[in-house]
């Protein structure tokens, strides 16, 4: 396997010489037939004009390439973009079958046009996908499309060995819906995934039960549906004919409501038939649910992840007592693969929290994952803190990801990370807890693999003896740390705080700030309000709505800065160099290097307390320039003058102006070592789906 490995990698590493080849012969033969030369690429003898050695070392690994087998050539094409396979079709005939093959894999339809194009019988689209159809592996529905059953039916004969269907945005419509499609044609399906969030007028788990008779490979089924109108309830018997419809399926969620288990349920549980291939259940429990969590238990030996837990305050003490009762029947193997849980605390149900985790302390279940979230408006501050001492930290040796969020009306601020041990194991972490403070230096202390951070609302500050407030020189090699992602929304930091960061952790690539303050204060000598992060080296920076401010008060009033600065390489920094960094870094060199910058204004417009709204705009060449030269020869009079104009709008009103007004306010410059791409935007963004491929590609 190891030899077949570095075989693959070798041989992935020489195409990237055989594209640029590619690139470089079709520039030569078209001088060779202006020239009248008649060139062929896989002739015995090299052309005449390839006499450089890379030239000969390059036609060489053609001629490697040329004669694989197809086995080998049809593995490879998997791991090359899109348009290098174009390019391969064009420099191999031999190449040309498992490279068209490859092509039609996945298949991804998001335009109505483009799906009418297809089920119409006499369109040369139709007859394109009747010719290679049956090359597609996977299909994507998604967009603002609607594919009627007659549509899904020529779909199912255009593509008849399918292996994976998602449909998104609700792309199949519930009108006569199973009415004309022959789901028997798909039965090579492996996994289905199908959002149902516009269906009302039907019950889709009831429909679909009608489809599962026809699909027995099927490993993932995912039905999603909107919250609103989640079907009322699944009972035991249909979750035991899915199983006997599909009996490989390895994953299952479905979006519904498990009904509340009688006396004689619980009885029956301990003789359900299992599932062992299931690994991952997702059900919306909401009643019974120690009673569920032992029907799951049974019924899925092999369980690794189990989501969607809540907690209400509706059991009776009798429920409570049958449930407690058929818990201690477990045979102490009983979800001992379990390493995921994601559970929800409704208002009032505290009461019924404790006994989930005092189950899995004794069944010693080793949980790596915990997505946990409590809704409550009395004494939150403590009980949270008990959850993390008692509950947490038991797991602090085997967690790898925690997420924990809160919403309270809890008043008083209190800091989270005084609550949790050491979690050497942990790797990502979410932390939305209202009113919270997360002290960045003890979470890195205690969290030493942290490779993502996320913390919404809150404060995240840094200890008295740390970085921040104390001489660089107390730093050491050993302190580095390795998050490479950092998240922050709807909090204020301070400019130290993005320092510290930068100082700290020298390995963070992605960085994204919204709906945040961030503040700091103004040289007297330039202008300037520095974030020295020039330790760092990021490939991805956004700001999302963020505001600059002298003041920690998240208040839009003249110490607002509206003028921003991205510049980077600014300093030559080792890896563990401990300058004292200072505002008055921007100093030296000014010209030099606002050259290497980026400007933006930014227009601020609060319309409620703590709640405001903003836009931005790139400032032209001659704009830069021009604010360039006023802080080139930047007094401290002019900054907080008296008759300085507040930097906001009025409700609803932007413009870029008057920019040059807000010149007076000073300027944020934010500097990197290097930065590969930035996005500043006036506007509250989140793209989890993109942030979470780049968190997948950290190695």
């Amino acid at each position: 396997m190891l030899s077949k490995f570095f075989f693959m990698v070798l041989t992935i590493n020489i195409l990237k010489d055989l594209l640029s080849f590619t690139f470089r012969r079709r520039k030569k033969e078209k001088y060779s037939k202006r020239m009248g030369q008649k060139y062929h690429l896989f002739e015995g003898v090299i052309p005449y004009h390839y006499k450089s050695k890379e030239e000969i070392r390059s036609w060489a690994v053609i001629r490697y390439c040329y004669d694989l087998p197809f086995e080998i050539i049809a593995t490879i094409v998997k791991f090359l973009f899109y348009k290098d396979k174009i390019n391969c079709i064009d420099a191999f005939s031999s190449w040309r079958t498992a490279l068209e093959e490859s092509l039609w894999n996945n298949i991804n339809i998001s335009c109505q046009n483009s799906l009418d194009g297809i089920c119409n019988i006499e369109s040369a689209k139709h007859s394109v996908y009747k010719r290679n159809g049956r090359h597609v592996r996977a299909l994507t529905l998604n967009g603002n499309i609607c594919i009627a059953d007659d549509q899904l039916l020529l779909i199912q004969q255009l593509l008849p060995n399918l292996d994976r269907l998602y449909c998104s945005n609700s792309s199949i419509s519930e009108d006569g819906f199973g009415t004309q499609a022959d789901w028997r044609l798909w039965e090579s399906l492996t996994q289905l995934h199908v959002d149902l969030s516009d269906w009302e007028d039907i019950d889709p788990i009831r429909e679909f039960m009608r489809v599962f008779p026809f699909l027995p490979n099927l490993k993932i089924l995912n039905l999603d549906q909107d919250c609103g109108v989640i079907s009322p309830s699944i009972t035991l018997e249909d979750i035991d004919k899915i199983h006997d419809y599909m009996p490989h399926l390895e994953s299952i969620r479905l979006e519904v409501q498990p009904p509340v288990l009688t006396a004689d349920d619980l009885v029956r549980i301990i003789d359900v038939t299992p599932a062992p291939s299931v690994r991952s259940v997702h059900f919306n429990v909401r009643n019974s649910t120690y009673g569920w969590l032992c029907y799951f238990a049974f019924k899925y030996p092999s369980l690794q992840v189990l989501e969607e837990l809540t907690f209400e305050h509706n059991d009776t003490s009798d429920e409570l007592a049958s449930q407690s009762k058929l818990m201690l029947r477990m045979d102490s193997a009983v979800l001992k693969r379990l390493n995921t849980v994601k559970i929800n605390v409704e208002e009032n149900s505290r009461q019924l929290e404790p006994i989930i985790w005092k189950l899995f302390r004794f069944f010693d279940i080793p949980v790596r994952y915990i997505d946990y979230f409590a809704y409550s408006y009395i004494n939150t501050a403590v009980t949270i803190r008990d959850v993390i001492k008692e509950s947490f930290n038991s797991y602090s040796k085997t967690l790898e990801t925690l997420y924990i969020k809160e919403c309270t009306s809890y008043s008083r601020n209190w800091i989270i990370t005084e609550s949790m041990d050491h979690y050497p194991c942990l790797v990502d972490m979410y932390i939305d807890v209202r009113r919270s403070s997360v002290a960045l230096d003890v979470l890195l202390d205690h969290c030493v693999s942290l490779k993502r951070l996320k913390v919404d609302s809150g404060l995240l500050s840094v200890g008295p003896d740390s970085f921040a407030s104390a001489p660089t020189s107390t730093l050491t090699a050993s302190n580095i740390h390795s998050l490479r992602m950092l998240i922050i929304g709807k909090l204020s930091i301070s400019a130290s705080i993005l320092e510290y960061i930068s100082f700290r952790c020298r390995r963070l690539e992605h960085m994204c700030l919204s709906k945040s303050t961030v503040s700091g204060d103004i040289s007297e000598n330039t202008g300037s309000l520095v974030i020295d992060m020039s330790y760092t080296h990021l490939q991805t920076l956004q700001l999302h709505q963020v505001l600059f401010t002298t003041s920690l008060n998240a208040n839009i009033d003249s110490r607002t800065i509206n003028l921003i600065c991205i510049s980077e390489n600014l300093f030559e920094k080792s890896p563990y160099c401990d300058r004292q960094i200072d505002n008055e870094s921007a100093q030296n060199g000014l010209l030099e290097i606002y050259k290497k910058t980026s400007w933006f204004y930014t227009v601020y417009n609060t319309f409620c307390r703590d709640e405001w709204s903003s836009e931005v705009w790139n400032l032209a060449r001659n704009e830069s320039e021009m604010a360039i030269k006023y802080f080139s020869s930047f007094k401290s009079s002019r900054i907080f003058s008296k008759n300085m104009t507040v930097p906001y709008t009025d409700v609803g009103y932007f413009t870029k102006k008057n920019w040059s007004d807000s010149l007076p306010n000073g300027y944020v410059m934010l500097q990197c070592g290097s930065l590969e791409r930035h996005t500043i935007t006036g506007k509250w963004f989140s793209n989890e789906h993109t942030w979470q491929k780049m968190f997948d590609s950290l190695h």
